[in-house]
């Protein structure tokens, strides 16, 4: 059995971002928004949304507003709640000269039967570091610079049937966060190894049943934003 060495990166409970879908919610006085609802609690008859589905999260209580709205909300609630959290750990592999990492993530239902049919996608944002030629290189001597490339790496997890009221954890991929590198020396010279370290920004999980969007998630602020340049460059 492989050693996994664990490294919480983030806390218990995740950040979750709201489903894509926007909905008109109108208050007792009659404004009325467009927002995407990021959480409900119904022991304090708590909301949070986010307006037009950006930026960040405004919370008040059910009752401000009119009763459609508030049944908008308990349809919301009745399918989103089936995950009620999700924690996302990052374990260190070691291997030969490697420390690749996968990221261990723990799915919670709050449903009375079972789940059906659960998946996850998810984007993984990485900075690697690579040695490339320079241009001061010569015939009789390769020169290498450091170069950074920023990317993403995507995959996807069935995760199948979650028990009602239970746990249940899955695992990604492997990602690569180290690396060897063979740098050309030169006529007559032996290539040199080298290794290259990666950086790992964090990871965004988007939860589907049954092919519907449920939720996403990010393991902290700000790693969706990173996805969008990364694809970007």
């Amino acid at each position: 059995m492989k050693k996994l060495l664990l490294l919480i990166i983030c806390t218990a409970f995740m950040q979750a971002l709201s489903a894509a879908e926007l909905v008109s919610l109108t208050s007792t006085d009659g404004r009325t928004i467009m927002a995407t609802i990021d959480n409900f609690t119904p022991r304090d008859n708590q909301l949070t949304v986010r307006i037009n589905g950006q930026g960040s999260r405004v919370k008040f209580g059910l009752d401000r507003l009119d009763k459609a709205s508030q049944q908008i909300v308990a349809d919301w609630y009745e399918v989103y709640s089936v995950i009620k959290s999700v924690t996302i750990r990052s374990e260190r592999i070691p291997a030969k000269n490697k420390k690749n990492r996968i990221f261990e993530i723990e799915l919670s239902s709050a449903a009375e039967k079972d789940i059906e049919n659960v998946r996850i996608d998810y984007v993984v944002p990485i900075k690697r570091n690579l040695m490339k030629e320079s241009e001061k290189s010569t015939p009789k001597a390769i020169k290498y610079e450091k170069v950074v490339e920023e990317t993403i790496i995507k995959g996807s997890i069935k995760v199948g049937t979650i028990t009602a009221r239970s746990k249940r954890n899955v695992y990604s991929d492997e990602i690569e966060a180290t690396a060897i590198q063979s740098i050309p020396q030169g006529k007559g010279k032996d290539p040199k190894e080298v290794t290259n370290k990666h950086s790992i920004k964090g990871i965004l999980l988007k939860v589907y049943i049954d092919d519907k969007l449920i939720r996403e998630y990010e393991s902290q602020n700000g790693v969706k934003e990173l996805i969008e340049k990364y694809s970007q460059d």
